[in-house]
């Protein structure tokens, strides 16, 4: 309880399904360390391991464990390495910067920096997710080589290449999301990415939905779309022109058209998501010291440049009191008298992981 006293197995009373052979296949061969059979020993061994910051070990070990029985779940990364020799990441995953260079500013990584951190994190467990919106659209020009740009989906197969090439701890394969926003000149390209089989297989994808975007989807209007990176001839002939601002606008679009290839794309491959992105800012409690651009690959934790989500959930059909009767209820109770045991075992977590890279 909020005490640090262990607490009492939380389950629904009545008849139960045993484990599910799937289920235990599963646990034994993503979660469970050498001789561990059955969930109980995945649970006793973390709550051991993260009970190893606490002054009380002895103690703290049984709330985990009890905490654990009575339907609080670790992230996956947890669950598979805490307490092992594995040299990976207790975190499932983080967002990282990238910027519009091959090699960096000095503040933001470049292309290849980027690739380079995000392949040491993919390598020690953590999932990565990045915003390619930075980059410079496809023909846009490259003063310093006299070139254009290949744009950003062109370098979003190159870190899906190298997260495919990479085997994460575990024998588990990496994960990535691909954020770009609404009003990026290759906004369609990016939407239309997964259309090739086989396209981009290592990431998730979100637009970045801003309230000007989704205004216009409900008024009927044309958006822009706009970047700093100035166009090549073509594009200039093809009428792009600078804005008073500064940035430059390489086309107009119609939302609600934009808006049904998204949904087009979504319904026949499941991607791209949306990120209400100028929402989730605008609510961000640390709005004053940070800026977010993107989620984690699975896309529940909008995170600032490194930022981490430590994972744990509860398993809720575990609070739920005389089932499918007139008398069914939840017992918020019960679960309130977990979460700070649940949020000390996380902490915990902090203290204790390997971290991919210094920045993290």
């Amino acid at each position: 309880d909020h005490r640090g006293r262990p607490v009492t197995d939380a389950g629904t009373p009545g008849p139960r399904l045993g484990p599910q052979p799937i289920s235990v296949d599963t646990l034994r061969r993503k979660y469970a360390a050498a001789g561990e059979r059955d969930l109980d020993g995945v649970r006793r061994r973390v709550a051991r391991a993260l009970a190893a910051s606490e002054p009380d070990r002895d103690h703290w070990e049984r709330v985990f464990y009890a905490t654990q029985r009575a339907g609080f779940i670790p992230g996956g990364r947890i669950n598979a390495a805490a307490g092992t020799r594995l040299q990976t990441t207790l975190v499932n995953c983080f967002v990282q910067p990238l910027g519009d260079s091959i090699g960096g500013d000095g503040e933001v990584p470049g292309i290849y920096p980027a690739l380079q951190e995000a392949a040491e994190t993919l390598r020690r467990g953590g999932g990565v997710g990045l915003d390619f919106s930075a980059l410079r659209p496809k023909g846009a020009l490259v003063h310093s080589t006299a070139s254009h740009a290949s744009g950003p989906v062109s370098f979003m197969r190159l870190f899906d290449r190298s997260c495919e090439t990479l085997e994460s701890a575990g024998a588990r394969r990496g994960a990535q999301m691909a954020v770009l926003r609404a009003d990026h000149p290759d906004i369609e390209r990016f939407i239309q990415a997964k259309d090739a089989p086989g396209e981009l297989t290592n990431f998730n994808l979100s637009v970045a939905a801003t309230d000007t975007f989704l205004e216009a989807v409900v008024a009927g209007r044309s958006i822009e779309l706009i970047h700093g990176a100035e166009p090549g001839v073509a594009l200039k002939a093809a009428g792009a022109h600078r804005r008073a601002d500064g940035l430059w606008v390489y086309g107009h679009r119609e939302a609600r058209a934009l808006f049904a290839t998204l949904v087009g794309r979504a319904h026949r491959h499941g991607d791209p998501g949306l990120l209400f992105i100028d929402r989730i800012n605008a609510e961000n409690n640390l709005a004053y010291l940070e800026t977010i651009e993107a989620t984690n690959p699975c896309g529940e934790q909008p995170l600032p440049p490194y930022g981490c989500c430590c994972l744990g959930s509860f398993d809720l059909t575990r609070f739920v009191r005389e089932p499918f009767s007139a008398a069914a209820r939840f017992d918020f109770e019960s679960l309130r008298a977990l979460v700070p045991a649940a949020v000390r075992l996380l902490d915990n977590v902090l203290d204790l992981t390997l971290w991919p890279l210094p920045q993290q």
